[in-house]
């Protein structure tokens, strides 16, 4: 493990496929210690050296087919683009993301928490289901629960997707909870093609109107005209840059701003004084828009120097424990 205070290294460890050297690199809204839940969360996805696969090649590295830290890659869409809803610091934006699957909760959400990657076995000696997303809340009729199966551009469904995806409803985890829900979040242009392969009336939504709604929510923040503005714009972006931009206009409106990582850029977010969750977005999105350039930003927040690389995962293997932690599960 190597202390990144001092960077000279490019962000990436190869740029055929582009593979990052650190997981805090690419997530837009960074947790704010360890202690942190949302930390928790994301370690499930960067710190599985089951999925986080790299061997040596020549001189370079090559990945394996699955990978967090791999640019394109379901398993790497799907934490940068869900996890910007933690930039949000209430509940109100639970709603929003409901109804991308026709979910309407019943008055008014308290409580919500999400996982990546959750798995768990039916029963002894079976192999595990493993979930895309996982997201619970509560709301004024008890708890309720989302499976959210998760598509790349062109990703194929298998089996389980067929038909629809109704059998993670069934793993014991989510049977026991009442009000349940199955979805499928794809690129807009295989919807059409998706929805006819699956059974009718099978809720399928799709990243372009996922990053629509968090930009509306982004909107609707209690902070400065100019830093709704810029949320928005930030949003956008992070979807452009994964090619599944829903707003050309409002990338645009960046200009031709340089995303350097340095310290300076990271103390006039935070002299703004803006709700943490909100700040965390800013410091997150100077970081991974600086990284994408292939520059090795400068930690945001300190305990982050300490945090291994992909290529110290098989140093550390994550434990089997680990991946069956349902973290999406609300406290009671």
């Amino acid at each position: 493990m190597r202390n990144v205070g001092v960077v000279a290294e490019s962000s990436f460890l190869t740029e055929k496929p582009k593979t990052y050297r650190y997981w805090w690199t690419f997530i837009p809204v960074l947790p704010r210690s360890r202690e942190d839940h949302a930390y928790a969360v994301l370690k499930r996805q960067w710190a599985d050296h089951t999925m986080n696969t790299i061997r040596r090649e020549g001189e370079g590295w090559r990945p394996g087919s699955r990978g967090t830290y791999v640019v394109g890659r379901e398993d790497h869409i799907t934490p940068v683009l869900f996890q910007i809803w933690a930039a949000f610091p209430d509940t109100s934006w639970v709603s929003q993301l409901l109804a991308l699957w026709r979910i309407v909760p019943v008055g008014e959400v308290v409580a919500v928490r999400w996982s990546y990657s959750w798995e768990e076995k039916r029963a002894h000696g079976m192999r595990p289901d493993i979930t895309d997303i996982v997201i619970s809340w509560r709301d004024q009729q008890g708890d309720a629960a989302l499976v959210i199966e998760a598509k790349r551009k062109g990703g194929a469904l298998g089996p389980k997707d067929i038909n629809g995806g109704q059998a993670y409803l069934s793993m014991p985890s989510i049977r026991s909870i009442p009000r349940r829900w199955m979805g499928f979040l794809v690129d807009e242009r295989d919807a059409a093609t998706v929805s006819a392969k699956v059974p009718q009336n099978t809720p399928v939504a799709t990243w372009q109107n996922m990053g629509r709604a968090q930009e509306t929510c982004a909107s609707m923040q209690l902070i400065s005209e100019n830093d709704r503005i810029r949320m928005r714009a930030l949003i956008a972006r992070h979807y452009a840059d994964l090619d599944m931009g829903f707003d050309a206009a409002l990338v645009a409106s960046l200009g031709g701003e340089v995303f350097d990582g340095l310290e300076s850029k990271y103390a006039n977010i935070r002299k703004r004084s803006l709700p943490a969750q909100i700040e965390a977005f800013f410091l997150g999105s100077e970081a991974t828009m600086c990284a994408r350039t292939g520059k090795m930003p400068l930690p945001p927040f300190g305990w982050l120097t300490d945090e291994p690389s992909l290529l110290d995962l098989k140093e550390s293997p994550q434990p089997t424990y680990e991946r069956e932690r349902p973290l999406w599960q609300l406290s009671k």
